[in-house]
């Protein structure tokens, strides 16, 4: 599915690291949206089309995602015609993850802000914090009894003045090292530092200015509570290299690719792709060596209006990269009214579509009229393949087998290389 802009439709001024300072990549996720109503229901029920359904939990997620000690999956589970949005209780608040592929990750952070949060019970903790009040930053603005929830970790007030013309190098030197050991401490708990999530955010900050002000030790955890990383060769690239490191090395592989400047400017401004998403997307890009007018991809995704959106088209770059990897070369990349679309070495058409689960809904049929269409002139019939993250209603199924399409259920497994072999890219 197309993402919801229009290509070329609007432009993002200053940087992507202007936009963490802000807070853009830190605003907490929206609860579940409003069910259609009565009238657009029979609408769509009269023109032949299905509603997102609700779900149980229990038929999605594991007994270990469903509860633990720190959370709780709330029974209903909504779906925006695209993702599954679970709602997740906890002792710290209520939490949304929009995607299977984000449940883990939510669930994860808050055992992070659960662990984080008895920490500040500690004696420990307390020393260190009152240790860092000496700190000037943490004194004005009180960074460790009211810490912001922007990734950047201090207000949007104090990091343009840090970064002015002619400003304190010491601020600027403090905000760096914060930033390292904010970056070292998410990692020790295998959670993004860039995260949308408020809280984790906050809690993140907070300990962040007690271990680098406070000399609190960062790997200070307290009895009965366990931060242990994953091997994930992305946390550790987040870990080690600041968002303005992370930038400049996409930027080098966006010109290797043959992306121009202005369209890489608009791609690294767009403020909803964190560091963590940017660099997935561009290094899956960056695996498909063969394929032409990769620029085509950076172009579209570079639209994206939402965090949704450019976790869409990262997913839709690592199913390409996947699919080049393990089923047939792509030999380049075309665009069909927003819609991305790989052409093969072997006459194929690929459909990157990273949902949940698909229903036969407006934007579906949309999504399958753009690439049916997409046939070159000298080829009158090319085989089709739709990539599906999750699986398909058998409505879905009919309607697109009997336009030609393959359907590829839980393709992000199906396209797993064969055993003895590495996949390329970022894990």
């Amino acid at each position: 599915m197309r993402g919801t802009s229009h290509r070329g439709s609007f432009r993002f001024a200053g940087t992507a690291l202007a936009v963490l300072l802000a807070g853009g990549c830190a605003s907490s996720p929206h609860p579940p949206f409003a069910p259609p109503s009565a009238e657009e229901t029979r609408r769509l029920k009269s023109s032949g089309y299905e509603l997102p359904p609700v779900l149980d939990a229990k038929t999605l997620a594991t007994p270990a995602q469903l509860q633990g000690p720190n959370h709780r999956i709330a029974k209903r589970v909504y779906s925006n015609d695209r993702l599954h949005v679970y709602t997740i209780e906890s002792e710290a608040g209520t939490f949304y993850a929009w995607g299977d592929d984000v449940l883990d990750a939510r669930i994860r952070e808050i055992a992070a802000i659960q662990a984080m949060n008895e920490m500040r019970t500690t004696e420990e903790f307390a020393t260190a914090a009152n240790d860092a009040r000496a700190n000037s930053l943490v004194a004005e603005w009180n960074l460790i009894s009211e810490p912001v929830d922007s990734a950047i970790g201090v207000p949007q007030e104090a990091w343009k003045r840090a970064n002015a013309k002619g400003s304190d190098r010491a601020e600027r030197r403090a905000l760096k090292a914060f930033g390292h050991r904010k970056r070292e401490i998410a990692a020790e708990f295998a959670v993004d530092p860039y995260s949308s999530n408020a809280t984790l955010q906050r809690e993140l900050n907070r300990l962040g200015w007690a271990v680098y002000a406070g000399g609190l030790p960062s790997m200070f955890v307290p009895a009965g509570v366990e931060a242990t990383g994953e091997g994930d060769r992305m946390l550790e690239i987040l870990r080690q290299y600041s968002p303005r490191e992370i930038e400049r090395l996409n930027r080098i592989e966006l010109r290797v690719i043959g992306v121009p400047k202005p369209l890489t400017d608009e791609f690294i401004r767009n403020p909803w792709y964190s560091p963590r998403y940017a660099t997935l997307l561009v290094a899956d890009l960056a695996a498909l060596s063969k394929a032409r007018k990769r620029e085509t991809f950076i172009e579209i995704a570079a639209t994206a209006r939402s965090e949704q959106d450019a976790r869409y088209f990262q997913r839709s770059a690592e199913l390409m990269r996947q699919y080049d990897r393990n089923r047939g070369r792509i030999e380049e990349i075309i665009e069909v009214e927003g819609t991305l679309i790989g052409l093969t070495e072997n006459g194929k058409r690929v459909v990157p579509y990273p949902a949940d689960f698909a229903v036969w809904s407006e934007s579906t049929a949309a999504l399958t009229d753009s690439f049916t269409r997409a046939v070159p002139t000298d080829v009158p019939e090319m085989p089709t393949e739709l990539l599906l993250a999750g699986s398909a209603s058998p409505a879905a199924h009919r309607q697109l087998e009997s336009r030609g399409v393959t359907v590829v259920e839980h393709a992000f497994h199906a396209l797993r290389p064969a055993p003895g072999t590495s996949d390329a890219g970022i894990e």
